[in-house]
This record gives C-alpha cells, structure tokens and sequence, in this order.
C-alpha cells in the first residue's frame, strides 16, 4: 500500500503573468525499481494533464482532495501553501502483479515546456496475502 502522510507545496510569489493553472499544467511520471542497491528505471512513464487527470480519477488520484486545504485546480492562488495529508493510492487502479519491491515515482511538473518543480514519492509493493506453500 502506498501512503503519503503530509505534502506542503507553495506556489512562488514572483511577479510573473497570470497563468491557467487548469490548461497549462502537465505531469510527467517515471517510475524506478530499487534493484542492486540502487533506483534504476522501471517501464512505467506517462505524461499527463494534472487537472484533468485529478477530475477523471485517473489511477485513483482523486482521493488527493480527501484531506487538505487542496481542492483541486480552480482557485489555486500564487503565494499560498497547499497541504495534502492522508492520501493512499487506489491500487485497483494500477496494473496488476506488479512486481514486489521497493519503487521511487518522480513527478515532473510541467508549464508549458518549462520544469517548475520535481516531486519524489517512496514506496513500496508488498504480498498482503500470506502466501501458503504445499
């Protein structure tokens, strides 16, 4: 199970043009696979509008405004800070048997073609279920 206690993030208060935070932000997502003691590239990477995927429910993100003063993409205002705290990941919504092990997933946020910022998320895919051998 993945599971995110408490994320800050706060928008720069730079004297920049007003933007849409609704059209112009983008995600990209890789994923790394610890293996031989360090995170090397896993065959998962998708590149996606964080706003609509937020709205869509795509892999179970929704849940992301369950707990926080993070209410989605409209009214996101420059120079204030965003909690999010409790968040678990809807593992329905992965593929299946992914393989056990530890995992880092880096988020590239995106406006337009310029890197604002880069997020980094730990976890780890263990076997609930005990497993029984004959």
């Amino acid at each position: 199970m993945w599971f995110l206690l408490v994320l800050e993030a706060k928008l720069g208060v730079e004297n920049n043009p007003p933007f849409n935070f609704n059209n112009d932000y983008r995600t990209v997502t890789q994923v790394y696979k610890l293996m031989s003691n360090e995170y090397r590239y896993f065959p998962i990477r998708y590149g996606i509008n964080a706003c609509k995927a937020i709205a869509a429910n795509v892999m179970g993100i929704h849940k992301i405004l369950e707990c926080g003063n993070f209410t989605g993409c409209r009214g996101v205002e420059k120079g204030k800070t965003y909690h999010i705290c409790n968040w678990t990941i809807d593992e329905s919504k992965y593929p299946p048997r992914m393989p056990r092990g530890s995992y880092m997933v880096e988020v590239t946020v995106m406006y337009h073609e310029e890197e604002v910022g880069v997020i980094n998320g730990f976890g780890e895919v263990l076997d609930l279920e005990p497993q029984i051998f004959a």
